[in-house]
């Protein structure tokens, strides 16, 4: 094996491999790439290369770009799973190739007519035509950015593509070598970070170097844990990311705002002491009485480092006064607390089909469907929360009646999303270190809506995790993550070829029809629309309607994770817009958010071009 110490070095060995190769084609190109792959290894390197040119000889490969088409239904299909390079290179010059994990779903394309031959063969064509465009770019041997998008990844969609997978890595170690430069998975949690983690360790360090997971939603992540569809992640903020909901009681759709988090609705926010905002809508599958319903939260394991006694003596007394129909246990083996729905919900909504609210926006109070007394004269949602306090409400029971379609709405102003803090009064607390300390069990909060008050029930009318990376730190999933200083940051996914046609008009502005990239954390697409990371900001479509029971302004101490604030991206700072001002991160107990200040954000406007 020969040390490669430069470019007249390399050059020398590329020389020596033609003519221990000759009389069998090598251009220069190639030589390179596969006496980088074996490490300078020039004998290595032939007999690599003849394998590989033995390859393209047996499979037809010269004839991969000209053979005939399939039918119009296999193209189709075809043409959303595998290797879609895009138009266009980024920024650093090299060509944007994404592959969409979640839709590659084995058993459904068998039934459509799709086999494994079809999906190889497709991929040597992508991979052909990627080599084509190496050659183009300004530095062939810079490699390609790799984007591989997690949504929709579930195990058993990974399980279904394993063989797939085991047949087209070979082809891209031994016959398509040192064509990667980056490789970025997108639409992750931390989650998939632990299985990456797990995979990296059985790579080599230069691979293991080039992958790196983006979290689209960092430092949160949301995820649903009820119905068909258990641990779907789900997006927040977003009028885009309403997601359905489907449970054995209850079916409908759900909206969550957070609060110093990306796409922050500023507008829903502005003047408020509320941190985050879960509204469900929908109708219920059966009548059952409303005082039946309840809310809180339920936990698996033990809470950690609470609060002296004397300190959780005072909270204790402060909930039974605000919630004196609540029930709970917040030093069992399974805490819980739970609290009558209807006496939680600061907005309810109860209306006929076609006349609900929608639920991005903000909406009004309207019980009178819920007959007794509240047909008879307007009610308030302060009265309606003093009725539903007892278990027996007054005029009551009131029964849910499946016809109608119901709009709750629930506030948090104690739990800060972005910091993942409790704040009661003067006091502050990490919920990492409660919910997780040292166990290595980790735990989240809930938002969550179930029938009857039996602890534990699982009888869901809904329920959304809210995950926090605080709650990574020493749990089995992995460490916490860290911001990193990237050298190759995603800024450089975006040309300025594309920023320049967008500008001058020569190019339609917009993400890619399957949101591909879209919500990466690091591109900002230029519309009419206006969207910062993804994200469409709704400015003046809400309407202030001002909190009665939150009267003091929950201090903030988060901080904007992702975007560092630039005259095209948004407002500067002001008065009346305070968050806009690039703090650094907060630091707390159980969280680590690193102090790299981000960097501006580049611009989008890219269609893909379909192998």
């Amino acid at each position: 094996m020969v040390k490669l110490r430069g470019p007249e070095h390399e050059q020398s060995a590329v020389k020596e491999l033609q003519l221990m190769l000759a009389p069998l084609p090598a251009d220069e190109l190639t030589c390179r790439r596969f006496i980088r792959a074996n490490k300078g290894d020039i004998k290595g390197a032939a007999k690599q290369y003849r394998g590989f040119l033995a390859w393209r000889e047996k499979e037809r490969v010269d004839e991969v770009l000209t053979e005939p088409l399939h039918a119009p239904d296999l193209e189709a299909e075809l043409k959303c799973v595998g290797m879609q390079p895009l138009d266009g290179r980024d920024l650093a010059g090299r060509p944007v190739v994404v592959v969409a994990l979640g839709l590659m779903d084995m058993y459904l394309l068998k039934k459509r007519g799709v086999t494994q031959e079809m999906l190889v063969r497709r991929h040597v064509k992508a991979m052909e035509m990627l080599v084509q465009r190496l050659r183009e770019a300004p530095n062939p041997l810079a490699g390609c950015l790799l984007i591989l998008d997690l949504a929709g990844c579930t195990a058993s969609k990974f399980l279904s593509a394993w063989g797939y997978i085991r047949e087209i890595a070979p082809i891209c170690q031994h016959h398509y070598p040192e064509l990667l430069s980056k490789m970025y998975f997108v639409h992750g949690s931390f989650f998939f970070k632990w299985g990456i983690d797990k995979v990296k360790l059985l790579l080599d360090p230069a691979t293991r170097d080039k992958m790196e997971l983006i979290w689209a939603t960092r430092p949160m992540l949301l995820r649903l844990a009820c119905g068909a569809e258990p641990y779907r992640t789900v997006g927040f903020n977003d009028p885009s990311s309403v997601f359905p909901i489907e449970t054995e009681y209850f079916v409908g759709k759900g909206y969550v705002r957070l609060r110093s988090l990306p796409g922050e609705p500023t507008e829903y926010f502005k003047g408020k002491a509320r941190q985050m905002s879960t509204v469900i809508q929908g109708h219920f599958k059966k009548p059952l009485p409303a005082h039946e319903l309840a809310t809180g939260f339920e936990f698996d394991h033990p809470l950690q480092n609470l609060p002296a006694r004397t300190v959780l003596r005072i909270l204790l007394s402060l909930i039974r006064q605000i919630a004196p129909a609540a029930s709970f246990d917040l030093l069992g083996d399974k805490p819980v607390v739970l609290n009558p729905l209807f006496e939680t919900v600061q907005r309810l909504h109860v209306a006929r089909p076609g006349d609900e609210p929608e639920i991005t926006k903000v909406f009004e109070e309207d019980n009178a469907l819920l007959g007794g007394a509240f047909a008879k004269w307007p009610i308030g949602w302060k009265e309606r929360k003093r009725l539903f306090v007892s278990r027996t409400p007054a005029g009551g029971p009131y029964m849910i009646d499946p016809a109608l379609v119901y709009t709750m709405e629930l506030y948090e102003d104690k739990l800060c999303p972005s910091t993942y803090e409790l704040a009661i009064g003067m006091f502050r607390y990490s919920l990492g270190r409660i919910l997780v300390g040292g166990t290595k069990k980790p735990q989240c909060v809930t938002s969550m809506g179930q029938v009857g008050f039996q602890p534990h029930s699982r009888q869901y009318i809904f329920n959304i995790e809210m995950w926090h990376e605080c709650l990574l730190a020493g749990c089995e999933v992995g460490a916490t993550p860290q911001h990193s200083s990237r050298s190759e940051s995603l800024e450089r996914a975006v040309t300025d070829t594309y920023r320049e046609r967008a500008r001058e008009g020569r190019m339609t502005p917009r993400t890619t029809p399957r949101t591909v990239l879209g919500s990466l954390p690091s591109w900002i697409s230029m519309s009419a629309t206006k969207e910062v990371l993804g994200v469409k900001i709704p400015i003046g479509t809400a309407v202030d309607v001002g909190d009665d029971v939150e009267v003091v302004e929950t201090p903030r101490r988060g901080w904007w994770p992702w975007v560092k604030s630039t005259p095209a991206s948004s407002p500067s700072p002001s008065p009346g817009n305070p968050r806009v001002d690039n703090k650094k991160p907060f630091a707390q107990h159980g969280a680590h958010h690193g102090t790299k200040e981000p960097t501006p954000r580049a611009v989008l406007g890219t269609t893909p071009r379909i192998v």
